[in-house]
Parts: C-alpha cells; structure tokens; sequence
C-alpha cells in the first residue's frame, strides 16, 4: 500500500507490533500513511528497500520479496491483486477529498504509475 500511494516516509519506525493474549505478536492498525510526492515531487523512492531498491519497484520483485519472507504464493498475489483492484475505490476517494483540484489530479496520476507497474507481470 504505502509504495502503491508514494509513502516515502514508511520506515520502521511507523511499524509496531504488538504481542496478543496467546503470545503471537501480530502488526497493528497501519498509521502515519501519507503521498510523500505532493508536497515532494523528487520523492519517489521507498525509506526502506525492497531487494535492494527503493524506485521501480514491479509485481516481480514483490513477488520475489514475498517468497523471501515466507508469504505463500496464493496470499500474495491475492494482495497484489486486492491492491490493483483498489484503484478505482480508491481514485474515488482521492476525489472526494478536500485537496485541491491539481494535487488530486497529481495524486491520482502517481498512484495510476504505481499501480499499472504492480500490475505487468515479470
């Protein structure tokens, strides 16, 4: 998500887990998630990598990097597939929203960008 909307600023401080009653310690509730390229047109790039990069990053290497931290095949490319199929939901949203009418239009080109490289295989 954060890389699909441009969030050059999730790094780990903005992750947290927390340890439940039967000692599995799971994420929580996401925050801190924000465009870093309205207000910074030069941020295109991820705080953290992802094997290795932070730019151009594509359902390949996504894919890879699920398999490099256990996550069956089938449940990721069931999240990168709920992600491409958030676009539209989520344009909706953009526009609804009070930014103005050319950070809307910005900010829905990124996440456009974002998304159709998500979706290319290889």
């Amino acid at each position: 998500f954060s890389w699909c909307v441009s969030n050059g600023d999730q790094h780990l401080k903005n992750f947290s887990l927390f340890t439940h009653a039967d000692g599995l310690r799971r994420l929580t509730p996401a925050y801190d998630l924000i465009c870093t390229r309205l207000p910074i047109p030069s941020d295109r790039s991820l705080a953290l990598t992802i094997r290795g990069k932070k730019t151009n990053l594509n359902r390949k290497l996504w894919l890879e990097f699920a398999e490099y931290c256990q996550i069956p095949e089938r449940a990721a490319l069931r999240l990168v597939t709920d992600q491409i199929n958030a676009l539209d939901p989520s344009v909706a949203l953009i526009q609804a929203s009070l930014l103005p009418d050319d950070q809307k239009a910005e900010y829905e080109s990124i996440l456009r960008e974002n998304i159709a490289m998500l979706a290319q295989p290889g």
